[in-house]
């Protein structure tokens, strides 16, 4: 009889503590999906991209370094989330985001909201002009403009003359042309398509096009923040581009 009541305790002992296990999160959970980190730690606000294996994270002033290893652990009723051998607790909150504390330390702790895909890569393919040398550019292709161009560098000609400037877009590149010059660079999306990273530059101004913060997106313009850098540090440049079709 005492070793049935033992048993009995036993068992109600072990399913009382499965009932406390947390809801098992997986990797494919978070595999491909960007997120919103939110933390009374900093005030930069950060972007985390999820993809097989690694993560990057973004900032609204600097690019991290992405492509560090992440995984999800389930072990004894808890969820663990591994970012480059840091290790969190990771619980879904009832809202759908994620809470997460790294252990060790009670008062690092952040949450995970998920962003939603607003746009395709193929809506930002194309050619994109600045609102304001929109019909300057329009008037040049047609013909309209008496421009003159300056004098072409030795192997090129007038006809490779580029003015005003504009951006050629891809799904995987970007080219800016630039007077005489095309200045060209692969360009990296995060997985809302939110963000470009390219290394694109005008040798003029000796400036970099680091990353780009697509605002807004439209058949016809978009609104983006470009993140430039330079000798003299990096600058954000608000932008109106209209987009132009191809020759």
């Amino acid at each position: 009889m005492i070793r049935f009541i033992i048993t009995l305790l036993l068992i109600t002992i072990l399913v009382s503590c499965g009932g406390n296990s947390a809801l098992q999160i997986h990797d494919d959970h978070l595999q491909g999906q960007t997120f919103s980190i939110t933390s009374q730690s900093f005030n930069d606000t950060l972007i985390i991209d999820f993809q097989d294996s690694t993560y990057k994270t973004i900032g609204s002033i600097y690019v991290y370094e992405g492509h560090n290893p992440w995984k999800i652990r389930y072990d004894q009723g808890g969820n663990f989330l591994i970012l480059n051998n840091k290790v969190f607790g990771i619980d879904k909150t009832d809202g759908g985001s994620y809470k997460c504390t790294l252990i060790g330390i009670k008062d690092h702790a952040f949450s995970l909201q998920k962003r939603k895909q607003k746009w395709t890569k193929n809506q930002l393919s194309g050619i994109w002009v600045q609102k304001e040398m929109s019909k300057i550019y329009d008037d040049v292709k047609n013909g309209r403009s008496k421009l003159t161009p300056p004098p072409a560098p030795p192997g090129v000609t007038s006809t490779d003359y580029h003015w005003p400037f504009f951006y050629d877009i891809s799904v995987d590149s970007i080219k800016y042309h630039e007077y005489y010059t095309i200045y060209q660079s692969k360009i990296e999306f995060n997985n809302s398509n939110e963000y470009l990273i390219m290394e694109t530059g005008d040798e003029y101004m000796d400036e970099q096009n680091r990353k780009w913060h697509i605002k807004s997106l439209t058949d016809t313009q978009m609104i983006v923040n470009r993140f430039i850098t330079s000798p003299f540090g990096e600058t954000e440049v608000i932008d109106t581009l209209v987009k132009k079709k191809r020759s």
